[in-house]
């Protein structure tokens, strides 16, 4: 009891940080309607407009397929694997992943079509090799029994395709981050994940404060320790920024004030460390404000300009 005490008294004093932090910035509300976030995310754009074409065309590659209803055994192995690595590892290295689809694979749970239902496997970790990474590991392994039984009867499309609708109706399968990400990464670009880069992204550059001042006058909601409430909150300005900011704006024929997705596919390579997927860890854990090319329309950069120059 005494540790549970300590704990929530040291979320509450870090809560309380991040929201003073918040209410200081209000006294420069005025920048927010200075900003020109339009042409500062037109930069983003030019950026890193190649690498997230071709991004998107992986991803609408796998939306032909589903749309069409391919049932080849390679595809659903390939939706099966992505849906595994969704759950066990969060966008993170795919290696653990690699190594379930081989131990999974060498007990034959794909027959004759169908992904077999093996729940046993996943029960026994010894036995199985798996090794899921932190302390949801059983609700992990319940969660790809429940999906691989799911899969026994019916299409992996038809599953994809009632995902969308599901998370259209606000509900969730995997988690609202992963199926939005497992959308999104499947073609499905009116879906929009939040991480902690776009977390980060939305809150320097100022669009959490501007939405915030415009449409919820309570900003509490972006610090929530509720994860919905506040996955909601981050997803709601992200969508409202796109709509409001970005129309008319292109990647690959997509105009990204109607695909949310998109826009986040730039702002992780904007803001993430991995060098395979050609992000520049320009906004990340230490911003490197001085390489950003969107630094003449961040709040963030334009404070800290303010202050040097008392």
């Amino acid at each position: 009891m005494r540790e549970n005490l300590v704990i929530d008294r040291d979320l509450e004093e870090k809560t309380q940080k991040l929201k003073n932090k918040f209410h200081t910035c209000f006294k420069w509300v005025h920048l927010l309607f200075t900003l020109d976030f339009r042409s500062g995310f037109k930069r983003l754009v030019e950026e890193y407009g190649q690498v997230v074409t071709e991004k998107i065309n992986e991803c609408l590659r796998l939306r032909h397929n589903i749309e069409n209803r391919n049932s080849s055994l390679d595809f659903k192995k390939e939706i099966f694997r992505n849906i595994v690595n969704q759950i066990n590892l969060q966008g993170r290295s795919a290696d653990v992943t690699d190594k379930i689809m081989e131990e999974i694979e060498e007990k034959q749970p794909f027959r004759d079509g169908k992904i077999g239902w093996f729940p046993e496997y996943f029960l026994d970790e010894e036995a199985s090799g798996i090794k899921f990474l932190d302390k949801f590991a059983d609700r992990k392994k319940e969660k790809i029994i429940e999906i691989s039984n799911q899969l026994r009867f019916k299409s992996v499309a038809d599953w994809i395709i009632n995902l969308h609708n599901l998370r259209q109706r606000g509900q969730t399968v995997m988690g609202p981050k992963s199926d939005d990400d497992f959308l999104k990464e499947h073609g499905y670009f009116d879906r929009v994940p939040i991480d902690v880069h776009s977390q980060r992204f939305l809150f320097r550059i100022g669009i959490l404060h501007y939405y915030s001042e415009k449409y919820q006058p309570n900003p509490s909601k972006f610090f929530s320790t509720n994860y919905n409430e506040k996955y909601e909150s981050f997803q709601k300005a992200l969508v409202s920024f796109c709509r409001d900011f970005l129309s008319g704006i292109e990647i690959g024929g997509f105009d990204l004030a109607k695909n949310p997705g998109i826009v986040d596919l730039i702002i992780w390579r904007h803001c993430a460390e991995s060098e395979e997927y050609h992000c520049k860890n320009i906004c990340g854990d230490q911003p490197k404000c001085h390489r950003c090319c969107l630094k003449d329309s961040c709040l963030q950069y334009l404070l800290e300009v303010k202050r040097h120059f008392k």
